[in-house]
């Protein structure tokens, strides 16, 4: 079956139940949460209804090697060296409800409070809760830097060894996907410290040009790293609850099972059946998709170009569908902040770290019509003051 890519109209949107568009006033267009405004592809509809029908909505079976989970592990194995070149052995896959869960179990296996964690800023803000309701002190370097060894300089100085570098790439909100020099420096990191990699790859599928390289796909870093991976965000299925996981060493996988099942569980069956059809059913869908992010990317860049220079400041991103947007000298103007005076929704920078005020992260995987507006607006508040409030949304959750 072929899947194509069909976008939802704004009635059908607003009807929605999800987070993007349940909450947003009639006046309002969300750019905000991460979620996209297309149906979902049709086999993983099919496999939705088709579980529902057969009212086989119970509990996933975690111990046959018929069940679910052991056909997704094998799924995940293939795919993951195919398309990425990491060697991934079934035995030592979990499979979670969501990746920001499975990096709060990981924070507790491999970490205690006061130890130090180290992340990329503009940091994404569940990272951020995550590290600091744990306890644990988060060390950041620029999600921008040369790869050199400057730029990690400061983790030197430190009096306490890192315990875990959180590597979210491609990154959320700049879309960058590293340089294999940074990669590197971040593996001698963990090796000079003796710390656990976890690799947030939730956006490894949504690249452009440039190839996405994991990090476990570098021998010094691979039996250190932990590398969470879903369908959630690639095919727009989030509120399914399902993540898949790789160890790359027996004592990784040994010390995150000793926490209690209860905590590190809880994907459901329409999770994982729908996750096997999407990685195994759905790649036209996923190209359509992202050749649909490739041209709404092109076109706010197009658009940018016509704006005053220096007015709003971005760098093309790699992969994801985030363009991150710096509008500085607008931000500082009093009452004219960007998250205060425009009609679409955007992400407040300010939830990336406090430093970011000026920027707004906004989600172009939407039709074209709906970036334009979004765009025109932002033409309109840099060229008149006295334009429409901005709406925004200081939800920090996807």
């Amino acid at each position: 079956m072929t899947a194509t890519l069909v976008p939802l109209d704004e009635s059908e949107l607003r009807r929605r139940r999800s987070l993007k568009w349940c909450r947003t006033a009639p006046d309002t267009v969300p750019f905000d949460i991460a979620e996209a405004d297309f149906a979902v592809a049709e086999p993983v509809r099919d496999t939705i209804v088709s579980l529902s029908n057969r009212s086989d909505l119970g509990y996933p079976d975690f111990d046959s090697p018929r069940g679910g989970p052991a056909r997704l592990a094998e799924l995940f194995s293939a795919r993951t060296f195919s398309r990425y070149r990491v060697p991934v052995d079934p035995a030592r896959v979990e499979i979670c409800a969501q990746i920001m869960q499975a990096l709060c179990c990981a924070l507790l296996a491999f970490s205690a409070p006061g130890d130090h964690v180290l992340t990329h800023t503009p940091t994404y803000p569940p990272i951020r809760e995550a590290v600091r309701k744990l306890g644990r002190r988060l060390i950041v370097i620029d999600a921008f830097g040369s790869a050199d060894e400057e730029r990690f300089a400061g983790t030197n100085s430190l009096s306490d060894s890192i315990k875990m570098i959180i590597l979210c790439q491609p990154h959320n909100p700049t879309g960058r996907i590293f340089e294999h020099g940074e990669l590197k420096f971040l593996a001698e990191i963990a090796e000079r410290d003796g710390a656990v990699i976890f690799a947030d790859e939730i956006h490894q599928d949504l690249g452009f040009d440039k190839p996405h390289e994991s990090i476990a796909s570098i021998d010094a870093a691979h039996a250190r790293t932990i590398l969470f991976t879903s369908a959630a965000k690639s095919f727009n299925i989030a509120g399914l609850r399902c993540a898949t996981g790789y160890f790359g060493s027996s004592e990784l996988h040994t010390r995150f099972r000793s926490l209690p099942w209860h905590l590190r569980g809880g994907a459901g069956v329409l999770g994982i059946e729908a996750t096997i059809t999407a990685w195994s059913e759905c790649d036209d869908w996923l190209e359509d998709f992202r050749s649909r992010l490739r041209e709404n990317r092109d076109l706010i860049f197009t658009e940018l170009a016509k704006c005053p220079k220096g007015a709003i400041t971005a760098i093309e991103p790699d992969a994801t569908y985030f363009a991150w947007l710096g509008i500085e000298d607008i931000s500082t103007r009093p009452d004219n902040s960007p998250t205060e005076r425009l009609r679409p929704a955007f992400q407040p920078g300010s939830l990336f770290g406090e430093v970011f005020s000026g920027h707004i992260r906004l989600n172009f995987a939407t039709t074209p019509e709906r970036v334009l507006l979004a765009l025109a607006e932002l033409r309109e508040l840099i060229n008149a003051p006295d334009c429409a409030p901005l709406r925004s949304t200081n939800t920090p959750k996807e």
